[in-house]
């Protein structure tokens, strides 16, 4: 795969997402199919850009291993609509630990003040785990992340941790 093009910040407001990549699929990384919630993507994008943020957008993308992998184990029925927001972490120029603050600044406030009163929106980042999904070491079997079972030990590790959470408004 070879990338032409990268935005710093890309918010995906196609009607469905979904994934994973066909050699992802082929390392066991579970399928995923969700709506959007294309007026909380379209009010990211614009009030983004009230904030200073310029959000790329668009309506063809694939959710990778970062997004299938988390969504299976906190929304295993694939009805809640999601607003996937894609950062660049593989080609340069990335942005900055400041950017990726004022990032999520910009979407607390969108967040906080520009949407539905009783909309309830729940914000899950996903970053890099080392998980070698494709890569050179894939299914060595050094880490329990590498075998056949990497699957159900990271859901059992996200729920745990999902269920010990406080939440507050």
């Amino acid at each position: 795969m070879v990338y032409r093009q990268q935005p710093a910040f890309l918010a995906g407001k196609a009607p469905v997402a979904e994934g994973p990549f066909l050699w992802e699929s082929e390392h066991g990384v579970p399928d995923y199919r969700v709506p959007i919630a294309h007026d909380l993507a379209a009010g990211i994008i614009q009030q983004g850009y009230d904030a200073g943020i310029d959000f790329a957008y668009s309506d063809e993308f694939r959710l990778d291993h970062a997004l299938t992998v988390p969504l299976s184990a906190l929304l295993p029925e694939q009805r809640i609509p999601i607003v996937p927001v894609f950062s660049n972490a593989m080609m340069p120029p990335l942005p900055t630990a400041r950017r990726y603050h004022q990032v999520g600044r910009a979407l607390r406030q969108v967040i906080d003040g520009g949407l539905e009163r009783d909309l309830r929106v729940a914000v899950v980042c996903s970053g890099h785990l080392s998980l070698e999904i494709g890569g050179p070491r894939a299914g060595a079997g050094t880490t329990p992340l590498s075998t056949n079972g990497w699957w159900h030990w990271w859901r059992a590790a996200i729920v745990r941790r999902w269920a010990s959470c406080r939440w507050r408004r």
